[in-house]
């Protein structure tokens, strides 16, 4: 069968966070600090990220958020689709209940400026789906979160590698993620990815991980 590969960004652990370090310039880092002071600021309070895998309502919350940006114009965002925001709440639940759903909320005053969809799998997490408050857009919420997740990632011993499940090309994580993974694909599965790509670069369901698929109980170590 004829495939197709590709390399996609992905993060393994470290001993030290030293992440950021190796792909971004100090003037970067410095340049992305005083961005996360600014947003503090318009927001009137200190930032913080949390996990809200266990409020189901917070999930409308993502969906409103990401129909809200350029995805809902561009009629890729989950509430664009009826089949897609049915396989959202049904992939949500399941791995919700299984404890194996992250929704990563970065918030500041009582308000939500961009969030992740994640599912965990073995000692993975998969980053399927992002949206962002574009009305702050100059404050780069969708980066600061990216940030703030790589430091969430470290944090958790029991995950050793993440997956940013996007398209070779995003130019935002090549640039923050130095790590890289090849992919192979046959061709009827390339052209049916190339159909259903969603906002970070990855169908709905074509790359979940099931959660009946793995151990409840996280297993210590994968190699990639």
């Amino acid at each position: 069968m004829t495939c197709d590969a590709f390399d996609r960004p992905v993060l393994k652990r470290r001993a030290e966070p030293t992440y950021l370090e190796e792909t971004l310039s100090a003037r970067r880092r410095k340049e992305l600090r005083r961005l996360e002071r600014r947003l503090a600021e318009q927001l009137g309070a200190p930032l913080r990220v949390v996990d809200r895998c266990d409020h189901a309502a917070v999930r409308d919350d993502f969906v409103r958020l990401e129909a809200s940006g350029w995805k809902g114009r561009a009629g890729t965002a989950i509430a664009s689709s009826d089949a897609h925001r049915r396989c959202f709440d049904e992939t949500s639940a399941a791995f919700a209940e299984a404890g194996r759903l992250q929704l990563l909320a970065l918030e500041g005053g009582g308000r939500t400026v961009a969030m992740q969809w994640n599912l965990l799998a073995a000692d993975a997490i998969f980053c399927l789906k992002v949206a962002y408050d574009e009305e702050l857009a100059s404050c780069s919420p969708g980066t600061q979160l990216e940030v703030s997740a790589i430091e969430a990632f470290h944090r958790r011993a029991d995950i050793n590698w993440i997956d940013s499940c996007t398209t070779p090309d995003n130019e935002l994580i090549n640039r923050l993620w130095p790590d890289r993974r090849t992919y192979r694909l046959g061709r009827r599965h390339a052209e049916e990815r190339g159909r259903s790509l969603g906002a970070r670069g990855c169908s709905l369901g074509g790359c979940a991980p099931r959660p009946a698929a793995t151990p409840r109980r996280l297993s210590p170590r994968r190699r990639l």
